[in-house]
C-alpha cells in the first residue's frame, strides 16, 4: 500500500468533520467509497495522492517529517506510517515524538472525549457483529490535575469499512481513529504506537 493510500485510511475520518485541514464537500460525501477502494486495492496511487493532498494538515506534517528523516517523498509509505503509528528510528531522535500525529492532537489543547476520538489508538478484535466491531483497548483518562494517562483495558465498539471487514479476524491488532478501524497492524506496531503516545502524554503532563 502506498503512503498516500495509507493516509486516506487514517485521515479521511476526521475530514468528514472538516478536520485535518479539509473543507471539501465532495471529499466528505465520498469518504466511505474512497476508503473501501483503498482496502480493495483498486484506488490508483496517483489518484490517492490527489485526494491526500486535500488533507492539508496531515500533508504538511508529513512534509516536515520527511525532511527530518531525509526522505524526498512526503507520501512515501515509510513517512506516512511513521507519522500515524511511529517507528523505532523516530523514537530515538531527540523530540522525534513531536512529529507524531498524536502530539499534534494534545499540542492543540484537545482533551476529553474529543481527544479520545482524535488520537490514533490500538486495540485487539474481540467480537464481530456486522459492521460494528468490539475491540479491547486501553482507556485514556484525565485526572483532576489535568494530567493524562493510559488506564485499564476496556471494550470499545468501533465501525469498520466493508472491504476490511471481509478479511479481519478475531484476535487481530488494529489501529482506529474517530471511531473507525483504519487497518490491521502487527503487535510490534501496536507497541510502538502506545510507546509514542505514552511519551507524548509525559510531555503534555510536564508542560500543562
Amino acid at each position: 500500500m502506498s503512503g498516500a493510500q495509507l493516509m486516506l485510511l487514517y485521515a479521511l475520518g476526521p475530514a468528514k468533520q472538516s478536520l485535518c485541514g479539509s473543507n471539501s464537500s465532495s471529499l466528505k460525501d465520498n469518504i466511505g467509497g474512497i476508503v473501501n477502494l483503498v482496502h480493495a486495492g483498486i484506488l490508483p496511487e496517483k489518484e490517492a495522492e490527489i485526494i491526500a493532498s486535500k488533507l492539508k494538515n496531515a500533508t504538511r506534517r508529513c512534509r516536515a517529517l520527511a525532511e527530518l528523516l531525509g526522505i524526498n517523498d512526503p507520501f512515501s509509505s515509510e513517512v506516512v506510517r511513521t507519522y500515524f503509528i511511529g517507528s523505532k528510528q523516530l523514537f530515538k531522535l531527540p523530540k522525534g515524538f513531536e512529529f507524531h500525529h498524536n502530539f499534534g492532537v494534545l499540542g492543540q489543547g484537545t482533551k476529553g472525549n474529543r481527544a479520545r476520538l482524535c488520537l490514533i489508538r490500538a486495540g485487539r478484535i474481540r467480537r464481530k457483529n456486522g459492521e460494528v466491531i468490539s475491540v479491547n483497548c486501553r482507556t485514556i483518562r484525565w485526572n483532576k490535575d489535568n494530567k493524562v494517562s493510559f488506564g485499564k483495558i476496556f471494550k470499545f465498539s468501533v465501525g469498520i469499512p466493508r472491504e476490511l471487514n471481509q478479511r479481519i479476524k478475531i484476535g487481530d491488532w488494529v489501529s482506529f481513529h474517530w471511531g473507525w478501524i483504519c487497518q490491521t497492524i502487527s503487535e510490534e506496531q501496536k507497541n510502538i504506537l502506545e510507546a509514542f503516545t505514552a511519551r507524548i502524554f509525559d510531555h503534555y503532563n510536564q508542560n500543562s
